[in-house]
Protein backbone atom coordinates (compact mmCIF):
# COMPACT_ATOMS: atom_id res chain seq x y z
CA UNK A 1 0.00 0.00 0.00
CA UNK A 2 1.17 3.55 -0.67
CA UNK A 3 0.33 4.66 2.89
CA UNK A 4 2.69 2.14 4.47
CA UNK A 5 5.97 3.73 3.32
CA UNK A 6 4.68 7.16 4.37
CA UNK A 7 3.90 5.89 7.86
CA UNK A 8 7.28 4.18 8.07
CA UNK A 9 9.07 7.34 6.92
CA UNK A 10 7.10 9.40 9.44
CA UNK A 11 8.09 7.01 12.24
CA UNK A 12 11.74 7.40 11.23
CA UNK A 13 11.44 11.21 11.23
CA UNK A 14 9.84 11.09 14.70
CA UNK A 15 12.61 8.87 16.07
CA UNK A 16 15.27 11.12 14.56
CA UNK A 17 13.51 14.24 15.86
CA UNK A 18 13.33 12.86 19.40
CA UNK A 19 16.99 11.88 19.27
CA UNK A 20 18.03 15.32 17.99
CA UNK A 21 16.00 16.95 20.75
CA UNK A 22 17.81 14.86 23.40
CA UNK A 23 21.13 15.84 21.79
CA UNK A 24 20.31 19.53 22.21
CA UNK A 25 19.57 20.25 18.55
CA UNK A 26 16.01 21.60 18.69
CA UNK A 27 16.05 23.25 15.25
CA UNK A 28 17.00 20.02 13.49
CA UNK A 29 14.53 18.14 15.69
CA UNK A 30 11.72 20.55 14.76
CA UNK A 31 12.43 20.12 11.05
CA UNK A 32 12.21 16.32 11.32
CA UNK A 33 9.09 16.41 13.47
CA UNK A 34 7.34 18.86 11.14
CA UNK A 35 8.07 16.53 8.26
CA UNK A 36 6.65 13.57 10.19
CA UNK A 37 3.49 15.56 11.01
CA UNK A 38 2.62 15.67 7.30
CA UNK A 39 1.47 12.04 7.67
CA UNK A 40 -1.99 12.26 9.33
CA UNK A 41 -1.61 8.97 11.21
CA UNK A 42 1.65 10.19 12.79
CA UNK A 43 0.61 13.77 13.50
CA UNK A 44 -0.03 13.46 17.25
CA UNK A 45 3.17 11.46 17.83
CA UNK A 46 5.16 14.13 15.98
CA UNK A 47 3.49 17.12 17.58
CA UNK A 48 4.22 16.06 21.17
CA UNK A 49 8.04 16.41 20.93
CA UNK A 50 7.61 19.29 18.45
CA UNK A 51 6.07 21.38 21.24
CA UNK A 52 9.23 20.85 23.33
CA UNK A 53 11.49 21.73 20.39
CA UNK A 54 9.56 24.94 19.69
CA UNK A 55 9.65 25.93 23.37
CA UNK A 56 13.40 25.36 23.46
CA UNK A 57 13.80 27.51 20.35
CA UNK A 58 11.77 30.29 21.98
CA UNK A 59 8.81 30.03 19.58
CA UNK A 60 6.16 30.22 22.31
CA UNK A 61 3.24 31.16 20.03
CA UNK A 62 4.00 28.33 17.59
CA UNK A 63 4.34 25.89 20.51
CA UNK A 64 1.01 27.07 21.92
CA UNK A 65 -0.73 26.59 18.56
CA UNK A 66 0.64 23.06 18.17
CA UNK A 67 -0.36 22.32 21.79
CA UNK A 68 -3.94 23.43 21.04
CA UNK A 69 -4.10 21.28 17.91
CA UNK A 70 -2.61 18.32 19.75
CA UNK A 71 -5.12 18.68 22.58
CA UNK A 72 -7.96 18.62 20.02
CA UNK A 73 -6.56 15.38 18.55
CA UNK A 74 -5.73 13.85 21.94
CA UNK A 75 -7.91 15.31 24.72
CA UNK A 76 -6.15 13.01 27.22
CA UNK A 77 -3.01 15.15 26.85
CA UNK A 78 -2.65 18.54 28.58
CA UNK A 79 -3.39 21.59 26.46
CA UNK A 80 -0.60 23.86 27.69
CA UNK A 81 2.95 24.02 26.35
CA UNK A 82 4.75 23.64 29.68
CA UNK A 83 3.03 20.39 30.57
CA UNK A 84 3.46 18.99 27.06
CA UNK A 85 7.13 19.96 26.89
CA UNK A 86 7.69 18.09 30.16
CA UNK A 87 6.36 14.90 28.52
CA UNK A 88 8.93 15.09 25.73
CA UNK A 89 12.54 13.90 25.82
CA UNK A 90 14.78 16.34 27.64
CA UNK A 91 18.30 17.22 26.61
CA UNK A 92 20.39 14.31 27.84
CA UNK A 93 18.81 11.56 29.84
CA UNK A 94 18.66 11.85 33.60
CA UNK A 95 19.78 8.73 35.44
CA UNK A 96 16.95 6.39 36.38
CA UNK A 97 17.60 7.38 39.95
CA UNK A 98 15.59 10.56 39.27
CA UNK A 99 11.94 10.86 38.29
CA UNK A 100 11.02 14.08 36.52
CA UNK A 101 7.74 15.40 37.91
CA UNK A 102 7.28 18.43 35.66
CA UNK A 103 8.90 21.34 33.90
CA UNK A 104 9.13 24.38 36.17
CA UNK A 105 10.35 26.86 33.59
CA UNK A 106 12.35 27.39 30.44
CA UNK A 107 14.57 30.15 29.19
CA UNK A 108 16.96 30.94 26.41
CA UNK A 109 19.70 28.68 27.75
CA UNK A 110 17.86 25.76 29.30
CA UNK A 111 15.03 24.25 31.32
CA UNK A 112 14.43 23.72 35.03
CA UNK A 113 12.59 20.58 36.14
CA UNK A 114 11.09 19.45 39.42
CA UNK A 115 12.48 15.95 40.02
CA UNK A 116 12.45 13.35 42.77
CA UNK A 117 15.63 11.59 43.85
CA UNK A 118 14.38 8.00 44.19
CA UNK A 119 17.42 6.94 46.19
CA UNK A 120 17.43 9.72 48.79
CA UNK A 121 13.78 10.74 48.61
Amino acid sequence: SSAEPDAQAAAAFIARGRLLLRLGRPLDAARNLQRAAREPSSRAAAWLPLVAALVELGFQEAAAEIARRLHRLRPDLPGDTTALAALSPARGEMPERFRVARLLGAGATGRVYLAEDRLLG
